[in-house]
């Protein structure tokens, strides 16, 4: 009886020592896999924060080229206007006196 006692108290210490192992396994399994992923959550975020800059300097560079073009086609409007004052001033700075003096 002793030697059956004596059996199952090695086989209960045999089945502690192997849940100690699995779960300081366990632990180590978790911790690795935790460590992958925050190495591939910080690469995923370098890549986005890449793609943002990379998207933020196209629109930066459309806006630029859109602005350019709309202060050429208004410095034309500019340019006919002032050329047509500078051919006609005197013509209506007369309309404006006559103007004036109807009132």
């Amino acid at each position: 009886m002793d030697s059956i006692i004596k059996r199952l108290a090695e086989i209960e210490e045999t089945a502690e020592a192997i849940v100690e192992n699995a779960e300081k396994k366990k632990f180590e399994e978790e911790r690795k896999i935790q460590t992958e992923r925050d190495e591939f959550d910080r690469k995923l975020n370098e890549e986005v924060n890449q793609r943002l800059e990379a998207i933020r300097a196209e629109g930066s560079k459309k806006m630029e080229q859109v602005l350019k073009e709309e202060r050429k086609k208004h410095r034309s409007t500019i340019d006919d206007l002032e050329a047509e004052f500078a051919e006609h001033h005197t013509e209506y700075a007369k309309k404006i006196l006559q103007q004036i003096l109807e009132v």
